[in-house]
């Protein structure tokens, strides 16, 4: 299901308990974004602690910018239960005859909703303290059939989706992505058989998560 709305307006109308996995990408806001809208995320974050079910995990993509903006509202409701670095090969461009290094990785937080993780029936086996992994994940990725239609300035690649969804969900759970984008996450529920919603305020990247679903 793709809804073209606002996340925290669709989020309230979900029922409470009903939603297996989050995996997102939300806004990276400069911190200047965040006056005036602490107050919309400490609901969005609440209103997301309420539809998971209570074995439920959450990921959540962030940067070295962002992650300290969030954390303290995460915090007060979620469980770290990784951090997870994702490096990825570095994206050169030329500006005014120099080099121009992009950032080369982000910060996948993995957070636990409450209670004991269950994953594909059984207890999950991780420790309560938070770990540090890393995922070596190319931006560019081969599997995606749909490369060739027009993408999101921030779309992150399949296989790194799908390695999120298959790691804390099983066949038939239902994925929620609140910050769609383009519908990558939807994808990769889709190729793992999972039920998807997917919430984005801007008509066009529906319209491009809709093709591109098609396409796949």
């Amino acid at each position: 299901m793709i809804i073209n709305a606002d996340a925290l307006d669709e989020i309230k109308k979900l029922d409470s308990e009903s939603v297996d996995l989050v995996v997102t990408d939300p806004p990276f806001p400069h911190p200047n974004f965040m006056k005036g809208r602490k107050t919309f995320f400490e609901d969005f974050y609440s209103e997301m602690y309420r539809v998971l079910k209570p074995d439920a995990e959450f990921y959540i993509n962030t940067d070295y910018r962002t992650y300290p903006l969030y954390f303290p509202i995460l915090n007060k409701k979620f469980m770290i239960k990784r951090h997870i670095f994702w490096s990825y090969q570095p994206r050169v461009y030329i500006k005014d005859f120099k080099y121009v290094y992009k950032p080369q990785y982000e910060v996948v937080t993995k957070y636990i909703h409450k209670g004991e993780t269950i994953i594909h029936g059984r207890k999950s086996d991780l420790p309560n303290d938070p770990k540090i992994e890393r995922w070596r994940i190319p931006y560019f990725d081969s599997t995606d059939k749909t490369l060739g239609v027009e993408n999101h300035p921030s779309q992150k690649p399949l296989e790194l989706m799908c390695k999120m969804i298959s790691d804390s969900s099983s066949e038939g759970d239902l994925v929620l992505d609140p910050f769609m984008g383009s519908g990558t996450t939807l994808l990769g529920a889709k190729r793992l058989k999972r039920k998807f919603i997917g919430i984005e305020c801007e008509k066009k990247y529906c319209d491009l998560a809709r093709e591109r679903l098609c396409v796949s």
